[in-house]
């Protein structure tokens, strides 16, 4: 039987001869693991996330109707109060037309009750009835017009204009499925983000690991100081980048495949990102314009430089983060996790 050969084998690094090295080699691996006890460590929290603009701005539809014509494309860059994108709302124009029908029927009404009140042969009674036609027919034509200038503005409102100026932020599968598609109100259709402003981390941080966060949040808050976050990026994990943590949520999201999670978001210096690939906006100015006198291997980096900055300075692009929570043990810092899986499905 496999499980007697197996005690058969174990019984042979318990026999006299083999006592000491096998009670040796114990005692070294309980030396070790008492060690890491002791040996100092900073705790890291791991999450991922992605690098967002600061300034980021939804657009709504405003007023429903079907996307006739879309007039920007993804990453395209747009001006405050451009137009995005051109709906038609069949059900609109035809009340408009109705109700201008409507009102050109009153305004000849009216025109036909004030020519017959001029005439000075009425009786007193015809004059009072014209009046009072007249003044209903006025009170009418105030409706109609106020009706009018709703809808007139609704119409106006079918063209969903951008409001900052920035970059259109348009996903491909929702930038294929506009054309023809009905929206309604509230509906967000994209997102025009300025790129020329600030930006900052969004970290999904799971949920299980916010006891961590709030602790270490809890004590940076005491001792006036910023909770440390450090980073890459997917593309680039050769620099790493330093950023604090500027808002927690409150409130517990499902992310994809991540399941429950919080949002961090994590403020950075973006100047630093630009010194990393080639210095800041005006450096790489100066560096074009002397471009000439360098080597080719010279512009052969600039150009790579170039690329990175890039590829790294995109909305979305993925990172990696580590949140310094503050001194633990190197056991606690290695197995944290394994003590919390066990506490959860075991203990519990």
């Amino acid at each position: 039987m496999p499980l007697f050969k197996a005690i058969g084998k174990t019984a042979v690094i318990t026999k006299a001869r083999n006592l000491p090295k096998t009670l040796m080699v114990a005692a070294g691996i309980l030396i070790a693991i008492g060690v890491l006890f002791f040996i100092p460590a900073r705790l890291m929290i791991s999450a991922e996330g992605t690098l967002e603009p600061v300034e980021k701005k939804s657009v709504f539809v405003s007023v429903g109707g079907s996307v006739s014509e879309v007039l920007v494309t993804d990453k395209a860059i747009v001006t405050a109060g451009q137009p995005l994108i051109r709906l038609k709302n069949f059900e609109l124009e035809a009340e408009l037309t109705q109700l201008r029908g409507q009102l050109d029927v009153i305004g000849t009404s009216l025109e036909s009750k004030e020519l017959q009140e001029a005439n000075e042969a009425l009786s007193p009674q015809d004059i009072i009835q014209l009046s009072g036609d007249i003044n209903q027919l006025e009170q009418q034509k105030l409706t109609l017009e106020a009706q009018i200038e709703v809808r007139v503005e609704q119409e106006r409102r079918l063209t969903i204009r951008s409001p900052i100026d920035g970059q259109v932020m348009l996903a491909w599968d929702v930038e294929r499925s506009l054309e023809r598609r009905r929206v309604e109100p509230g509906q967000v259709v994209m997102e025009i983000a300025d790129l020329s402003k600030e930006w900052e981390l969004q970290l999904n941080m799971l949920e299980g690991r916010m006891r961590h966060i709030t602790n270490a949040a809890s004590d940076a808050k005491k001792a006036k100081r910023d909770l440390v976050v450090s980073y890459i990026f997917e593309t680039d994990s050769r620099s790493k980048y330093d950023g604090t943590v500027r808002y927690i949520d409150d409130v517990t999201r499902i992310t994809g495949e991540l399941g429950p999670t919080v949002l961090m978001r994590v403020e950075i210096d973006k100047e630093q990102l630009l010194e990393t690939y080639g210095g800041t906006a005006n450096d790489r100015g100066s560096n074009a314009a002397g471009a000439e006198s360098d080597d080719d291997n010279s512009d052969d980096a600039d150009e790579t430089k170039s690329d990175l900055t890039g590829a790294t300075l995109r909305p979305g692009a993925t990172v990696k983060a580590k949140i310094d929570c503050g001194d633990t043990s190197l056991a606690y810092r290695w197995f944290h996790e394994v003590v919390a899986w066990v506490q959860r499905n075991v203990m519990f």
